[in-house]
């Protein structure tokens, strides 16, 4: 066998364990096909775990038990935590996506496939009540339907980056503010 050959092996055994990897972060890691076709799109778009786990302090100081299904993106100072436990005011919950910035700037983003969420008032109340208990624990929510999603997936996740963009201006301004810069 040829050294061409051999690396040609190589790559293949290579892309395969990619590919098991792939599909077990995909799968174990959602509950839905949408929360699947978000999470793929960020994984092929440069989304990766971190070398080490994350910082459970600063994590715990959030309200989030950190679960190591941990993403973060080189292009932004984000990572997302998928599937994150949350607690807010004595409740726990999960939420599909949270955003975490370096700073602490949190983005909790909730997926609305057709079948889970407001086919009925019971679910439409409940839905509401979590937005609310995260918008007053200090979380900025973004709430796509499956429908945007699937269309498309980079949209989405532009728009996060959007609000994490002008979050963080918005903290900038204040800080320049506040020290009297121009």
């Amino acid at each position: 066998m040829s050294t061409d050959e051999k690396l040609a092996t190589l790559r293949a055994q290579f892309l395969e364990n990619a590919g098991r990897l792939f599909d077990f972060k995909v799968d174990s890691w959602c509950e839905s096909p949408i929360e699947r076709l978000l999470l793929s799109h960020m994984l092929v778009h440069g989304w990766e775990c971190p070398d080490g786990p994350p910082l459970l302090r600063e994590l715990s100081a959030f309200g989030i038990r950190p679960n190591w299904k941990v993403l973060q993106s080189g292009e932004c100072t984000l990572s997302c935590i998928v599937q994150a436990a949350v607690d807010v005011e004595g409740r726990s919950f999960r939420v599909d996506f949270a955003f975490i910035s370096e700073i602490g700037d949190r983005i909790a983003v909730e997926l609305d496939g057709h079948d889970f969420h407001e086919r009925t008032k019971e679910q439409a109340r409940h839905d509401k009540s979590r937005d609310r208990l995260l918008a007053t624990a200090g979380w900025r929510l973004l709430r796509f339907t499956g429908s945007e999603v699937y269309a498309d997936p980079a949209a989405c996740l532009a728009r996060v980056r959007a609000l994490h963009a002008s979050i963080w201006q918005a903290q900038y301004d204040v800080f320049k503010r506040a020290s009297g810069a121009r």
